[in-house]
């Protein structure tokens, strides 16, 4: 019994690198993205419908440049295989014409056949006038040109592109990161001063309350003074009225 294939799971970055390489080396070769759906749908058990959500979701806009470069490169194969193809064609009409006069020339001649020697001699001639296809392949065009300047300029562009980009990065964190350390010290400093003015405030702030502290006391004290005064007052007073005698004996001296 056959498992049914799942329409959604969990996508993990090596799977999603798995399906942006088959897509890629797919069209390549020649074929669909339809068939690396199916590819991958075999492969990681779903479907194709779910292999196509997950690469227009999310795969297709990190391989953009990638798959233009894969689908020029197909297209590139497919012009050379059809100058080989055409100039293999015209190699061999070409070999063949030749061919059929020396067979007109040989078949006027006897010619003995042996055992070993089943072939007719008309397809014996038409055999070794053939050209094998190595020999088309090298007549035909030894490589095509579009192919050499997908690699020397288009692809070289992009890489080009990109090391500029990230060289362009790199020296903007290194800007950043000089920034940063400019700033940590400014940042230092200006604790520093926080602290330093805080604790002047705080030194203030004592130093008033201290001054506060101090009236109060004065104030105190000058009411102790007033009342010492009163109570003064008041034992001599008390005095005279127990001891008039010592009173008027005070008075007359």
């Amino acid at each position: 019994m056959t498992n049914k294939k799942q329409r959604s799971d969990g996508w993990t970055q090596e799977m999603d690198e798995t399906l942006a390489e088959t897509v890629l080396s797919t069209l390549r070769e020649g074929k669909t993205m339809k068939d690396a759906f199916s590819i991958i749908g075999d492969k990681f058990n779903k479907t194709e419908a779910a292999v196509q959500f997950r690469w227009n979701s999310e795969v297709k806009k990190s391989y953009e440049d990638a798959v233009k470069l894969a689908k020029k490169y197909r297209e590139s194969i497919k012009k050379s295989a059809k100058k080989e193809k055409k100039a293999t064609e015209q190699a061999t009409k070409k070999e063949k014409r030749t061919g059929v006069g020396k067979v007109d020339r040989k078949v006027e001649k006897p010619i003995q056949v042996t055992q070993q020697e089943t072939t007719p001699p008309v397809a014996i001639e038409e055999n070794s006038i053939t050209p094998t296809l190595s020999e088309t392949t090298s007549i035909a065009a030894p490589v095509d040109k579009d192919i050499l300047d997908l690699y020397d300029t288009d692809f070289l562009k992009m890489v080009t592109n990109h090391i500029g980009k990230f060289n362009s990065l790199i020296e903007k964190v290194q800007y950043l990161q000089q920034q940063l350390s400019v700033k940590e010290v400014e940042l230092s400093e200006a604790t520093s001063q926080i602290e330093l003015l805080t604790q002047k405030e705080a030194n203030s702030e004592e130093l008033q309350q201290l001054r506060k502290e101090n009236e109060k006391l004065k104030q105190i004290n000058g009411r102790l003074n007033n009342d010492l005064q009163e109570f003064t007052m008041l034992a001599t007073a008390i005095r005279r009225l127990e001891n008039p005698k010592d009173l008027e004996e005070t008075d007359a001296s």
